[in-house]
């Protein structure tokens, strides 16, 4: 999650979860400070301009003639609000350079919203050395800190009192510097070694876990290697940190993959795999044994299958599960299973037994229509395609 303030939420409605806090970068050297000599304060807001950000409580500025309120964004509301606000700047919606110039040109950043869940541009206000006036309980208290970087207040007259404060230089010059030093713990790379050191943890040791990794060391050069997908267990893993996951439940997902497999009569590069995860409290090996079993032989017509030990990196007992082929006269693996480890279940909140496989489904169908080579299914031999069965 991206702030306390929403873990803590999510914590009260999903109490088996276990849930994490992991924030969101900024770009320090897109977001500058820039420093401002303007006969007025400069107070920026920048956000959807709408009731439920709160902007009405920002009317106050009207009485202050030293202080000037941009406010940067566009929203469904702007024409009631613009009425509210007559004495406001307001710049519409702008991006890139000329989102970063209204932040360089201006003194402190004003956040009177409540409903955000994380607010990026309060990141982009402290990276740009801005200190950020906002409510105690806006959710922004990871990263504005009261009386340091900015003020967290918890009505309109503090709020008020907290950006005339700010008319001091002096207090504005060091709120700037904590801001934006605040800021370049944000940076992208900084939040990305966060997680990738709790990845490395779990896969050395298991981590927070309880289970023993794979006690193998852990390379940040092959994680960062770009690989295509070869499994559709990443889509497993999704569909268990959804919110509407149900406990117990079933969930299936077809999708392509790709390997570098040496291509012949029962291999190829890509291919399609059936993946499916059951979950619950009394779900079994033995399940998983039988429903495969069942699968198959309904599937394909096959009266021979068979399971072997086997070894993958997402599930402890792995299986594998093979049909016998009659024209191949050989065993063809197609099913491979097994339960996912706690490495990969826990840190998403899961506490109950995850039963999962992927069927490959290329090779089912080869089984059933009796092709002997699987590359006919991709074949541009026109007769052998008028000959196939449909």
């Amino acid at each position: 999650m991206p702030t306390s303030k929403v873990k803590h939420s999510l914590s009260k409605t999903y109490p088996s979860k276990r849930i994490e806090v992991v924030g969101r970068g900024v770009e320090s050297k897109i977001f500058r400070p820039h420093g401002t000599v303007g006969p007025k304060l400069t107070a920026l807001y920048v956000g959807r301009v709408s009731v439920e950000k709160d902007l009405e409580k920002l009317a106050f500025f009207g009485r202050h003639n030293d202080i000037q309120l941009i406010i940067v964004g566009d929203g469904k509301d702007i024409g009631g609000i613009r009425n509210r606000l007559p004495f406001a700047d307001f710049k519409g919606r702008l991006k890139g350079r000329d989102l970063v110039r209204e932040y360089r040109r201006s003194d402190v950043f004003v956040f009177p919203s409540i409903t955000d869940a994380y607010a990026n541009v309060v990141s982009e206000a402290l990276c740009s050395g801005l200190p950020v006036v906002a409510f105690d309980d806006a959710g922004v208290e990871d990263r504005v800190k009261d009386g340091r970087n900015g003020f967290l207040v918890s009505g309109d007259s503090e709020f008020e009192k907290a950006v005339l404060k700010l008319r001091n230089p002096r207090l504005r010059e060091r709120m700037s510097h904590n801001a934006r030093q605040t800021a370049l713990d944000l940076k992208w790379d900084v939040v990305f070694e966060k997680q990738l050191k709790a990845v490395a943890q779990t896969h050395k040791d298991g981590g927070k876990t309880q289970s023993l990794g794979w006690r193998i060391p852990f390379s940040e050069d092959t994680t960062k290697e770009l690989l295509m997908r070869t499994q559709t267990t990443a889509v497993s893993a999704r569909q268990l940190m959804s919110k509407d996951l149900e406990i117990p439940g079933k969930y299936f997902t077809i999708g392509r993959c790709y390997r570098p497999d040496v291509i012949d009569a029962t291999h190829l590069t890509e291919f399609n795999q059936l993946e499916g995860i059951v979950l619950g409290e009394n779900v079994s090996f033995r399940q998983v044994l039988g429903m495969l079993e069942s699968f198959c032989k309904k599937m394909t017509g096959a009266n021979k299958v068979k399971f072997l030990p086997g070894y993958f990196p997402f599930t402890e007992p792995s299986v594998e599960g093979f049909i016998y082929h009659p024209k191949l006269n050989k065993w063809i693996e197609v099913a491979p299973a097994g339960i996912f480890r706690p490495e990969l279940t826990e840190p998403l909140g899961i506490k109950v037994p995850v039963l999962a496989w992927g069927l490959g489904v290329d090779r089912l169908f080869m089984i059933k229509e009796g092709i002997n080579d699987i590359r006919h299914l991709f074949s541009y031999d026109l007769d052998w395609l008028r000959r196939a069965k449909l």
